[in-house]
């Protein structure tokens, strides 16, 4: 009898040393994740603070009527814009900008889509939230679905990141509208018209329409 209690505690020490390894061999695991995975930073240069508004995307069109086509609905030109020009004519159309989230932000196109970053902080670590966003445009309202998100270097969940863009977005005055992984915005006319617009290759390409007054 002794002898089987022997045996009996034996085995449960031995199966408590295995579960404490266990432990902390997924204690070790997630310190790594955190550690390789997660700690990202924003670039700086691509950050709305540190861009500089030089044009617009009423200069570039203009700039395009030396090679537009004459159609039914009036000059036609396509524009192409890297991510420097993207971000000027985004900084633009916002105007005065003093929320400090917006201003940390930085934007650059990554092969066919938007690439949009958002620095945070998980407790000491810094880090940052990567969505990727492709786009389309049909009379005149900007379609942006948001295609996969990362925190850091780690894919996360697209339906955890919308709930918080969607707080932002749909709040009164932003002009734009959030239903599940997509965002709306009604574009400003200024004498042209978006009648198309894709990202392709790292670059953002309009169809822009300037129409003609007889």
């Amino acid at each position: 009898m002794n002898s089987l209690l022997s045996i009996t505690t034996k085995r449960g020490d031995h199966m408590w040393k295995w579960i404490k390894r266990l432990i902390g061999l997924t204690f070790l695991l997630v310190i790594v994740l955190a550690v390789f995975l997660i700690p990202a930073k924003v670039s700086t240069q691509e950050q709305f603070k540190n861009v500089t508004v030089n044009t617009s995307l009423v200069d570039l069109a203009q700039e395009g009527l030396s090679t537009a086509d004459v159609t039914a609905s009036g000059l036609q030109t396509e524009l192409q814009l890297n991510s420097p020009q993207l971000r000027q004519v985004i900084k633009g159309m916002l105007g005065e900008v003093s929320d400090e989230t917006l201003l940390n932000t930085a934007v650059a196109m990554n092969g066919d889509y938007i690439n949009v970053q958002v620095p945070i902080e998980l407790g000491p670590v810094e880090t940052m939230v990567s969505m990727d966003f492709s786009a389309s445009v049909t009379d005149q309202q900007l379609t942006l679905n948001l295609e996969r998100a990362r925190l850091g270097h780690l894919p996360i969940p697209r339906s955890l990141v919308a709930s918080k863009i969607a707080e932002k977005v749909n709040q009164e005055g932003t002009g734009a509208t959030m239903t599940e992984n997509h965002i709306q915005v009604t574009l400003p006319t200024s004498g042209y018209q978006i009648h198309s617009a894709k990202v392709e290759k790292g670059n953002m390409v309009l169809q822009i329409i300037v129409p003609i007054s007889y």
